[in-house]
């Protein structure tokens, strides 16, 4: 049913009376907050607070609606992610954990990694291969809107954003700028274009997740905040644009032990010591051959982070700072990469040092990132001497343990078919 003045879908909530057809945003306008009178918490813009009916509706002698308020709040479900070094990566996973119809997705992907081919930290962008939003649209994980802001006028985005939270859907701001939101360093300081996301509404305020004070947190936002940053001078930015994202409720995603060994074999490539060649696991799994030009992939990024690390010492402008975000990505990774050697040692009943082994791995990682923030607090460049030889230790450790592990679970398979 649509409301008989602005036209939109009237969910349920919403509806008060079906004699007047509208959806509770225009009949208040019309009616209540007219005058402030039956319950009305005052007069108010529609926009300003969301309400929805919670009894029963009764007319008076005026033909006035009587109604129970009460102010809305929504928040769909997140959990915390295991990775917190980029943004978007970590609202993706949050989502996809925080559903069980589709949480094994998180189980059979964030294996691989990739990152520019470059010498400069900065520019490295080290992160995992085939976790991007259209990734998971692309096999049915999510559901995916895009939206112009240019077709919405800055007093109605806040209304239509949530009702697409009403409606169970997430969202994605590509580009907000920073200069309008209270919890950014640039807040009132520089116009900085980002990213953010939303997951729920509370009385005239917004949740999302995001950075601050280098730290990913929920974070409430006033309304009017949340709208005035996607709605930047165009001396700025050229074109904004967000996305509504739903999780697919109607499968239900099963652990793909196959999908995993094949990131596994790609991660190692062509220094993988398994008795199969690498050619014969190319074919039996599938192994990328469409690498994207520029990009380095699987352990591979050891070499381009010791590079950088030895571009940076060598550079004479001391006023540069360490980019800490590959160092911590790097540690992320081997925690992940532990959790999913215990769920292939429990599938398969091995009998295998390598969780053991691999938990050295993890401490190893988290020294090299610990060793990172400790640098930029003394500036000795001895420290960043130690994180490359602790690198290229863990290039070798990791490699070699892979391997084996790899070699065992291969056995086991063909164990198990014989």
């Amino acid at each position: 049913m649509r409301c008989t003045k602005c036209r939109r879908n009237i969910i349920s909530r919403q509806f008060v009376l079906e004699r007047e057809r509208n959806c509770l945003d225009c009949f208040l306008n019309r009616k209540l907050l007219a005058g402030g009178k039956h319950g009305c918490p005052g007069k108010r813009t529609a926009g300003d607070i969301r309400l929805f009916v919670v009894g029963p509706a009764s007319v008076d002698e005026k033909g006035l609606t009587e109604v129970q308020i009460q102010i809305m709040k929504v928040k769909l479900p997140i959990s915390w992610p295991i990775t917190e070094t980029y943004q978007h990566s970590s609202f993706s996973v949050s989502i996809i954990c925080a559903h069980d119809n589709i949480k094994n997705a998180y189980e059979n992907n964030y294996i691989n990694l990739l990152c520019y081919d470059t010498d400069n930290l900065w520019e490295m962008n080290l992160n995992f291969t085939d976790i991007f939003w259209t990734d998971f649209q692309r096999g049915d994980i999510f559901e995916i809107n895009e939206f112009s802001v240019d077709n919405f006028l800055s007093n109605s985005i806040s209304s239509f954003w949530r009702e697409r939270i009403d409606q169970g859907n997430y969202l994605l701001l590509h580009t907000v700028d920073e200069y309008y939101l209270p919890y950014a360093s640039s807040y009132h300081n520089r116009h900085l274009i980002h990213d953010t996301y939303i997951y729920g509404y509370e009385d005239d305020s917004f949740w999302i997740m995001a950075y601050t004070e280098r730290k990913l947190k929920e974070i409430k936002v006033s309304s009017s905040d949340m709208a005035q940053s996607v709605f930047p001078s165009k001396e700025y930015m050229k074109e904004a644009c967000f996305w509504s994202l739903r999780p697919n409720k109607t499968i239900k995603v099963e652990i793909d032990y196959k999908k995993i060994k094949h990131y596994f074999y790609e991660y190692l490539g062509n220094n993988c010591s398994t008795r199969e060649s690498m050619e014969n696991n190319q074919n039996k799994f599938k192994i990328r051959s469409n690498y994207r030009a520029g990009y380095v992939y699987g352990n591979r990024i050891y070499d381009v982070l010791i590079n950088c690390l030895i571009k940076f010492m060598e550079s004479s402008e001391n006023s540069i700072s360490l980019d800490l975000r590959p160092f911590r990505l790097l540690w992320e990774h081997k925690r992940i990469i532990e959790g999913r050697i215990k769920l292939i040692i429990a599938k398969y009943n091995l009998h295998s040092d390598a969780l053991l082994d691999f938990e050295n791995i993890v401490r190893l990682s988290n020294q090299i990132f610990i060793l990172c923030l400790k640098y930029t607090v003394t500036m000795k460049k001895d420290i960043l001497e130690r994180v490359v030889g602790k690198i290229k230790e863990l290039k070798v450790r990791e490699e070699m343990l892979l391997s084996n592990f790899l070699s065992m679970w291969e056995k086991r398979d063909l164990d198990s078919v014989c």
